[in-house]
C-alpha cells in the first residue's frame, strides 16, 4: 500500500526515515515500503515544554524520542518506569492546559483529552499510567477485558461488606473507612480513636446497615448505605468518579444475583467475591462500557489497537522489553524442512537451533509490534527510550535494534549492563551519536529531547459540566371525554358519571369521519370480522347484507 490515509504527512516522513535505519527493520523477509499521504489532514501545533519554544515559534515535532539518560547508580527498571510515567502524565496535563487556552489545537479546534491515547505492552503498565494521570485530575479508560471483580472497586467493597458483616471489628471497621468509598483520611482516623462519641457513631451505622442485610436481604442495605452515607456524590465528585460508581452499582447487581440464586449469607457473599477476584475469570462480568469513555483519555495494550487510530501517542515502555524465554512447551518453525515445518517441543529438549528459532520468531513479533504501535498515531508520536544507567538491565528491545542494530558495535549496545562489558557513558555517547544523525536527517521531523523529569506536578481541572435534574412532564394522548354530572351529586362531594334524567343535556358531537365513528372495543372487532368471513363477495350486496349485516 503506497498510500496512508490515516496519518499526518509530516509524520509519515518521519516514521519513512525511522524505519530506513535498518535494512531488516522486521528481521524478516518482509520490507517496509515508505508511504505517503493518501488525503490532507488538519494542521496541528502542541507547544513544546521546552524553553523558548511552543510561544507561537514552533511546536513539537511529530516523532518526539524522550531519553531517560540518567548516570547515577541506583535505578532499576521498576523506579525509571514510575519516572516515564509521572513524565508522560505531566506532559498530557500540559497540552490539555494549553488545549483549554486554545493554544494546543487540532485545525481550529482544542486537544481534547479524547485525542490522546498511552499504548503499553502490558496490562500492569496501563495501571501505572491511569494511576500517575489521576493524580493530576485527569480521568483515563484502560480497555481490557478484565474481570470486574479484579478492580479496586472490588478490592474496597470487599472490606466494607467484611466490615457490615462484622459490625463489631474495631479493626475491619477502620479498614472500611480507609478505603476511597468512605475516603477517610488520617486527620479522621485520629479523630476515631481521639473522640469515642465518633467511633461510636460509626459503630452504630454498620449494626444498623448489619441488621438491615440479616433482616431483608443485601440490596436493601446496599441501597440505605449509598443514600444514607450519600455515596453517589461522594464517587461522582472524583475525576474517575463515573467509572467507579458503574463498577460499585454493577458489584451490587451481581452480588444482589448470586444471593437471590445461591442463598449465600454475608461471609459467604464475602468468600464468592474473594475467590472470583483470586480466578480473575473474564466472563460476562467484565468492566461496563460508557458511553463518556470515549471522551477520555485512552490506555490500551499495543494488541488491542491494532486497526485503530489516535489523535497523540504516548508509547511510553517500548524500551522496557522482555527477555523471549521458551516456556515449558513452545512452538518454532524449522526452516531446515524441504517446506518448512511448525513444530512443538518440550523446552528440557529443545536443541540449541529450537531455542534460536525461537528467539528470532519472538524478536521478529516485538518488531512487528512496535510498527503497529508507531503507526497508530494521525499527527504525533512521543516514544520514551533509555540511554542510561539501569542495573541489571537488558538494553535490548525492538525500539534498540531498529534504532542501533546497525552499528558494529550494536551487539554490546543492546547488551547487558556488566562490569566487563561496555560501561555506561560508552554506551550512551554511541546512541546520542546515532541519534542526533537520525534527527538532523530527518528535516524538523523527529527530535530527541531529554525526559523532563520534574519535581511538582502538573494538574489539569476538568470541566464541571453541571447539569440541572428535572422531571418530564407527562402530555396526556387522549381526549377527554365529555361526561355529564348532577348538582346533587356535586354538592354532596360525589361525581356521578351517569347521566341525570331530570335534566336534559345535548352534548354537541364533533362531526367524525367514517373510521372515527366505527365504536371500538373487542366486541365491534369480533363482529366486523364475523360478518367479512361470511360474507359472500361474488355475490349480489343486498341479499348478503340482510343476511349477514342486519340483527335476526
Amino acid at each position: 500500500m503506497q498510500h496512508n490515509f490515516r496519518s499526518h504527512p509530516d509524520l509519515l516522513q518521519a516514521l519513512n526515515h525511522l524505519f530506513a535505519q535498518s535494512d531488516q527493520p522486521f528481521r524478516s523477509d518482509i520490507r517496509y515500503e515508505a508511504v505517503s499521504a493518501g488525503k490532507p489532514q488538519h494542521d496541528i501545533f502542541l507547544p513544546s515544554p521546552l524553553e523558548g519554544e511552543g510561544l507561537g515559534v514552533r511546536g513539537i515535532s511529530p516523532l518526539r524520542f524522550w531519553d531517560w539518560n540518567t548516570l547515577d547508580e541506583g535505578y532499576n527498571s521498576p523506579a525509571v518506569q514510575e519516572r516515564i510515567a509521572e513524565a508522560v502524565a505531566n506532559d498530557i496535563a500540559r497540552l490539555l492546559n494549553a488545549g483549554r487556552e486554545g493554544i494546543a489545537r487540532i485545525g481550529e479546534r482544542p486537544v481534547e483529552s479524547r485525542d490522546i491515547a498511552v499504548l503499553v505492552r502490558e496490562n500492569q503498565q496501563g495501571e501505572q499510567i491511569k494511576r500517575a494521570l489521576l493524580a493530576r485530575g485527569i480521568a483515563s479508560v484502560q480497555k481490557s477485558r478484565d474481570s470486574i471483580f479484579c478492580t479496586r472497586e472490588a478490592s474496597d467493597f470487599r472490606a466494607v461488606l467484611r466490615a457490615i458483616a462484622e459490625p463489631g471489628n474495631e479493626a475491619a471497621l477502620k479498614q472500611a473507612l480507609v478505603t476511597q468509598l468512605f475516603g477517610f483520611t488520617a486527620e479522621d482516623l485520629f479523630a476515631l480513636d481521639e473522640t469515642p462519641a465518633i467511633l461510636e457513631a460509626e459503630l452504630e451505622a454498620f449494626h444498623r446497615w448489619h441488621k438491615t442485610w440479616h433482616s431483608q436481604g443485601f440490596m436493601p442495605m446496599f441501597r440505605q448505605w449509598m443514600l444514607q452515607r450519600q455515596r453517589y456524590a461522594h464517587l461522582l465528585a472524583l475525576a474517575d468518579g463515573e467509572r467507579r460508581l458503574t463498577n460499585l452499582l454493577h458489584l451490587a447487581e451481581l452480588i444482589h444475583t448470586e444471593s437471590r440464586l445461591q442463598g449465600h449469607g454475608m461471609h459467604a457473599l464475602i468468600r464468592w467475591l474473594q475467590q472470583k477476584a483470586e480466578a480473575g475469570e473474564q466472563d460476562e462480568a467484565h468492566e461496563l462500557r460508557l458511553e463518556s469513555d470515549e471522551n477520555l483519555v485512552q490506555i490500551t495494550t499495543i494488541h488491542k489497537s491494532k486497526g485503530l487510530e489516535y489523535g497523540i501517542v504516548y508509547c511510553p515502555y517500548l524500551w522496557a522489553e522482555r527477555d523471549a524465554k521458551a516456556s515449558t512447551w513452545f512452538s518454532w518453525y524449522d526452516r531446515d524442512t524441504d517446506a518448512g515445518m511448525s513444530r512443538l517441543q518440550a523446552e528440557a529438549f529443545a536443541s540449541d537451533a529450537a531455542l534460536k528459532c525461537f528467539r528470532e520468531a519472538e524478536q521478529a513479533e516485538s518488531l512487528r509490534l512496535l510498527y503497529v504501535a508507531l503507526t497508530r498515531a494521525k499527527y504525533h508520536c512521543t516514544i520514551a527510550l533509555v540511554s542510561g544507567r539501569i542495573n541489571q538491565f537488558d538494553y535490548y528491545s525492538a525500539l534498540g535494534w531498529l534504532l542501533f542494530g546497525k552499528l558494529p558495535q550494536g551487539r554490546e549496545i543492546l547488551g547487558k549492563l556488566r562490569k566487563d562489558g561496555m560501561q555506561p557513558d560508552e554506551r550512551q555517547r554511541l546512541m546520542h551519536a546515532q541519534l542526533t544523525q537520525l534527527v538532523e536527517q530527518s528535516a524538523g521531523g523527529i527530535s530527541h529531547e531529554v525526559l523532563p523529569v520534574e519535581e511538582t506536578r502538573v494538574y489539569y481541572q476538568a470541566d464541571s459540566g453541571e447539569w440541572q435534574s428535572s422531571i418530564r412532564r407527562y402530555q396526556p394522548r387522549y381526549v377527554p371525554v365529555p361526561k355529564v354530572g348532577s348538582f346533587s351529586g356535586l354538592t354532596s362531594g360525589k361525581d356521578d358519571e351517569r347521566p341525570d334524567y331530570d335534566t336534559l343535556v345535548v352534548v354537541p358531537v364533533a362531526e367524525r369521519s367514517r373510521s372515527e365513528a366505527f365504536p371500538r372495543g373487542a366486541k365491534a372487532g369480533s363482529c366486523l370480522h364475523k360478518m367479512l368471513e361470511e360474507l359472500d363477495f361474488t355475490q349480489a350486496l343486498a341479499p348478503s347484507r340482510t343476511a349477514y349485516c342486519y340483527p335476526r
